[in-house]
């Protein structure tokens, strides 16, 4: 089974949960903001701290209006975490929120761990903390201007029980999304991706291959007479054979190489940094080695091999849907000329086509 980090970050910038949890704090961010700088103003206190205020209100404001179409969405977050620490911290220095500053400040640890990760949030989170309790016990002296070390004290661990807390909890949560996310993206019979992860993945891929001049190659194949195979032996049998081949693809293919089963026989990979040659060579490989060896069931051998359509990316198609009619049509070519081969291109197509005659089975 490949690798579950190999997966599309879970914390990318199209996240759709982090985009919509995004949405509902910045709205609960500049509502507040803005309606604490007003209350503060009818109460005449200070004049930047208000202005600070107003400041994290219309930044949320234009947040939101950019939150669709943002890129560097890590980028704009962090600065939101840490211009509110700063708020926060400049009323406890200047006696703006008095001993209050530290309940706002407590609302860090979940707002970093929650908009930046766990990683990048804990470690924030926990600089924010060590720096605004500093500042704090600095600011809420004793009248003989000696440090508060009680408060000090119990300031530091309620803390850090907090961000400990929400640590844990972002830590199973992301274990818990994972984990599903994983169920619903591979197959359970063969352990492999499914056809509902391919298209993720084919669009992972075209963003990494924009980038330089190197294409990918999809590969469709099926396995031939499979029905036949099934009435004759049993869907026992079957299901051994769809289980030993997706073994001997993860055999064959390189590391960098996704493996999907994407209907009932039918199986695809992408392969990344692969011209049409190299990908005719594995499918070869593949072919050979399928048709060379059978399956065991049972004591029993049971034959069996593949017909194997090729597509390149931008020769063959641009977008998923046209590369992967493309394979499908070079699949069914194979199939219609006797199965047990191996087809980069179609008759007429000003490429070659390369048909591997075998015996037919």
């Amino acid at each position: 089974m490949q690798d579950a980090s190999r997966n599309p970050a879970l914390w990318d910038d199209n996240n759709h949960y982090r985009r919509s949890l995004l949405r509902i704090m910045l709205w609960l961010m500049a509502a507040i903001a803005l309606g604490l700088s007003l209350s503060n103003l009818s109460s005449h206190k200070s004049l930047g701290f208000i202005l600070a205020e107003a400041g994290i209100g219309l930044y949320c404001l234009l947040f939101l209006a950019r939150l669709k179409t943002i890129q560097h969405l890590r980028c704009w977050t962090t600065l939101l975490i840490t211009l509110a620490f700063t708020i926060i911290s400049y009323g406890i220095y200047s006696k703006a929120l008095f001993a209050d500053g530290f309940y706002w400040l407590m609302l860090l640890p979940p707002m970093s761990l929650l908009f930046n990760g766990l990683l990048v949030g804990g470690i924030l989170s926990a600089l924010f903390g060590v720096v605004g309790i500093g500042i704090m016990g600095h600011s809420l002296r004793m009248p003989d201007q000696s440090i508060d070390i009680p408060l000090f004290v119990n300031a530091s661990v309620c803390y850090l029980l907090i961000w400990a807390i929400c640590h844990v909890c972002e830590y199973r949560r992301i274990r818990v999304v994972r984990k599903l996310r994983d169920i619903a993206s591979r197959d359970p019979l063969t352990g492999i991706y499914n056809r509902l992860h391919l298209e993720d993945v084919f669009s992972l891929l075209v963003q990494q291959h924009q980038q330089g001049a190197k294409s990918f190659a999809l590969l469709l194949l099926d396995i031939d007479y499979f029905k036949r195979l099934n009435d004759q032996f049993g869907h026992s049998a079957g299901d051994q054979v769809l289980r030993e081949l997706a073994a001997r693809l993860k055999q064959i293919c390189m590391k960098n190489d996704w493996r999907f089963r994407v209907g009932g026989e039918e199986f695809c990979i992408l392969l990344p940094d692969c011209d049409r040659e190299l990908a005719q060579s594995m499918a070869e490989s593949l072919r050979q080695n399928v048709q060379r060896q059978p399956v065991q069931f049972h004591q029993q051998a049971l034959p069996f091999t593949v017909s194997i359509g090729i597509a390149i990316w931008q020769q063959d198609g641009d977008d998923f849907d046209a590369l992967y009619r493309q394979a499908d049509q070079r699949l069914y070519h194979a199939k219609r000329c006797g199965r047990n081969r191996t087809v980069v291109a179609i008759g007429n197509s000003p490429r070659m086509t390369t048909d591997v005659d075998s015996q037919q089975t």
